[in-house]
């Protein structure tokens, strides 16, 4: 894991992100550091900080940014801002990729929207993007830590008739 400083304030992440002149790289560390257990998530922050993506990369954001984002509503709890950013996402005609769904998973389970989360997972398979087992592994933990124990080992069982492997 990247050696990050003590203190992981958006003010701070910004000031990385606008010294780092790779656009990749600047992604690549938004991504890591929004998933760091130090990172103060502030998606008001972080929202700032996407629309002005432009204007600091030089180009627009794409799914990876989206995702980010995604995942910083969840963190701090924003599940239904998650969800509206989700319909703004399809909006701009950016294609979702299997990452967003596992995010979308997530918020489901937040919420103990269960099924929903189940039905992603299908629609996944259906549609091609294989689901990997960071979506099989939220949907587990959400049921278990529900108290569905019986359902958490069904989609265990699944998950591995389907091929994918322990994590």
């Amino acid at each position: 894991m990247v050696d990050f400083p003590k203190s992981l304030s958006p003010k701070r992440v910004l000031k990385l992100l606008k010294a780092e002149k790779n656009p990749h790289a600047a992604f690549a560390l938004l991504d890591s550091v929004t998933r760091h257990p130090k990172y103060n998530h502030s998606p008001d922050k972080a929202m700032a900080v996407f629309q002005q993506m432009e204007e600091i990369f030089g180009c627009a954001p794409g799914v990876r940014s989206y995702n980010s984002l995604l995942n910083a509503f969840i963190e701090s709890n924003q599940q239904d801002r998650a969800e509206k950013f989700f319909a703004y996402f399809e909006t701009v005609g950016l294609e979702p990729n299997w990452q967003t769904y596992n995010v979308l998973i997530k918020i489901s389970c937040k919420k103990k929207h269960f099924e929903k989360a189940k039905g992603l997972l299908n629609w996944m398979w259906e549609k091609g993007l294989e689901p990997d087992v960071f979506g099989y592994g939220a949907l587990i933990n959400g049921l278990a830590k529900g108290g569905n124990l019986s359902d958490a080992l069904d989609v265990f069982d699944e998950k591995l008739e389907r091929g994918v492997g322990p994590d």
